[in-house]
């Protein structure tokens, strides 16, 4: 959806055309090691053991898990590090990844408070870890109610599990231009078939900004959270592998959020603004 922390956002508001808000990424996947991108240098071991979450503020985490990383003191090592949450050993979880941190997913979260707890070297580190439910809320207070969900809702705070569609840009369209809101009228892409893909010829080609060429092939992710629809697009290259800590070498570690014209007011599930920029999406940024 990086270990980097955010450094900038600019929002903008609800206005009659598109606004994109532009996110150094930060959070569930780290720094690639593409062509001419040295792997970032870990950080200067601290003198206290401590563990400290990536994906989001450890109070505000939903959905059962957490990208979380662990801090060694001087001279401890990844095999020396004993890791429990809510009592059980998830050790195995932690390792040191291609960026030298050590990381690990934490998951099966229970819902309210979770307990964390490092110990290597004879230092002992503690994280509270609050889970709140996927259909909200997190810190926004009582919800709207009624609330129309969406067809094919698991229950009446409409979760859903995430789906996943994938589209390709042809050959002679990867230069479309986009409307007045950034994004083209008229979607240039066509469905992907990764079982039956079209033959390459047929797909463009598409250079990111950090110097990776590949075919402009797009992943969709269409889900569900706080009781409304988000869509998630990003260059995809099927069959190659991905870790939220070694992530495909075309990702760029930036986001662009679009936001919905015409801030109007409804009673239910409504439709995320499209995601499918070819501009952007070409460039490597994360719609």
């Amino acid at each position: 959806m990086t270990s980097r922390r955010v450094r900038r956002v600019v929002l903008v508001a609800c206005t009659a055309l598109l606004g994109y808000a532009v996110v150094p990424a930060a959070a569930s996947t780290t720094s690639s090691h593409s062509a001419g991108h040295a792997p970032p240098p870990r950080a200067h071991a601290p003198h206290n053991l401590a563990i400290r979450t990536l994906s989001v503020r450890a109070d505000l985490v939903s959905g059962h898990e957490v990208l979380t990383r662990i801090l060694l003191p001087a001279g401890a090592t990844p095999s020396q590090l004993r890791v429990r949450l809510n009592g059980r050993d998830v050790s195995g979880w932690f390792a040191m990844r291609p960026d030298h941190n050590v990381d690990g997913l934490v998951r099966d979260l229970r819902l309210g408070t979770n307990r964390l707890i490092a110990r290597v070297a004879g230092q002992r580190a503690e994280l509270t870890i609050t889970d709140h439910p996927v259909g909200g809320p997190v810190f926004s207070g009582p919800q709207v109610k009624p609330w129309q969900c969406e067809a094919g809702a698991t229950d009446r705070q409409c979760n859903r599990e995430a789906s996943y569609s994938y589209q390709y840009l042809p050959v002679g369209t990867n230069d479309v231009a986009g409307g007045v809101t950034g994004v083209a009228s008229l979607s240039a892409f066509r469905s992907y078939d990764p079982a039956s893909p079209p033959p390459a010829p047929e797909i463009a080609t598409t250079t990111t900004r950090n110097g990776v060429t590949l075919p402009f092939i797009v992943r969709v992710e269409t889900g569900y959270i706080d009781r409304d629809q988000y869509q998630i697009a990003a260059l995809w290259q099927p069959g190659k592998r991905w870790q939220p800590w070694a992530p495909q070498p075309q990702y760029i570690h930036r986001l662009v959020i679009t936001h919905g014209a015409s801030c109007d007011t409804t009673y239910g599930v409504g439709s995320a603004p499209s995601v499918l920029d070819p501009k952007i999406l070409g460039a490597g940024f994360v719609v």
